[in-house]
């Protein structure tokens, strides 16, 4: 059954395919933003709107974040990368030299702190779904981070033509082809469709907004170095995703994994809507990149969800 909220929807009045739209839960106000076109070297997915420093975050000597969360602060290499691709995006937009030094900071911070699996390790223990999932222990690697590091190191290269962004980028592909019980990203769903996990945890989690950000890393890779194996990697998880996106379709919201099919007789852990929000934004980049109607489809029913309308019952 939908959820009991006073549901109002504002449009831009734009031309666009998806023109933003603002729905208004129980009085507070959320944005959709979507993607109609997608430049691996742009704006990406409309990061100018992200502000990292309005978190809870704690800034180093260097400048680069660091998060405060309950159990201590750290540095998270997904807050990190959403902090350069903010910045990078701000500068395209506004030609900021501060943004486009703290951009090139953040890129030249994932070339120094690459290990030599070609990762960017998350060094914190962390329990993804208390109850279903056991603790991952630190050191351990997030396809999400690597995904959005490796999309800010392509941007870095485009704006500044040095290699060895790109070749840290490449370097990061490494880690998807490893299976998750030899410490990497990949656990096969099916036992032949490549997923790539944000959280690599026990038993599988297969959290979909991570994964997506992850192809679209891939996606940028391939589409400037010309990586094959960038490319064999994107197509196989775009594969995968084809198979498994209505896994998380409830019908009226989205599941944000898929806990509740790997564990036993648990619930859905359904997406908040700040949640089915980035689903959407996710998913209609990849409806940008690949124009595949069983995506455009999917898109259009999510979007139906945050709109009121559910999907239809026998």
């Amino acid at each position: 059954m939908m959820e009991n909220v006073n549901r109002k929807i504002t449009t831009s009045g734009s031309h666009e395919k998806h023109p933003p739209f603002v729905i208004t839960l129980d009085g507070e106000n959320m944005l959709l933003r979507l993607v109609d076109e997608y430049i691996p070297t742009g704006n990406y997915m409309h990061s100018d709107k992200i502000q990292v420093e309005k978190r809870n975050v704690t800034f180093d000597e260097s400048g680069i974040p660091k998060v405060n969360f309950r159990w201590g602060t750290h540095y998270y290499p997904i807050t990190i990368a959403q902090y350069g691709l903010q910045h990078h995006a701000l500068y395209l937009l506004t030609n900021d030299r501060n943004s486009y030094e703290k951009f090139i900071m953040v890129a030249d911070y994932f070339t120094k702190t690459q290990d030599r699996n070609g990762g960017w390790p998350t060094e914190f223990n962390h329990t993804f779904y208390k109850g279903r999932t056991k603790e991952l222990k630190a050191p351990w690697y997030s396809a999400m981070a690597q995904g959005q590091a490796m999309s800010l190191l392509v941007r870095a290269y485009d704006q500044t033509k040095k290699t060895n962004y790109l070749d840290s980028a490449k370097k990061g592909l490494k880690l998807f082809s490893r299976p998750v019980k030899a410490g990497g990203l990949l656990r096969k769903f099916e036992g032949k469709f490549w997923f790539y996990e944000e959280y690599p945890t026990e038993p599988a989690s297969y959290v979909l907004n991570g994964f997506i950000y992850s192809l679209v890393g891939l996606y940028d890779v391939a589409a400037v170095s010309g990586s094959r194996k960038a490319k064999k990697l994107y197509d196989r998880g775009i594969q995968t995703l084809r198979r498994m996106i209505s896994l998380y379709d409830l019908g009226n919201r989205t599941a944000y994994d898929l806990t509740h099919l790997t564990t036993e007789g648990n619930a859905p852990n359904v997406a908040r809507w700040g949640y089915h929000s980035t689903h959407l934004l996710v998913l209609s980049v990849i409806c940008a990149i690949e124009n595949d109607p069983i995506f455009q489809s999917v898109l259009e029913r999510w979007i139906g969800y945050a709109k009121g309308i559910t999907a239809k019952t026998n």
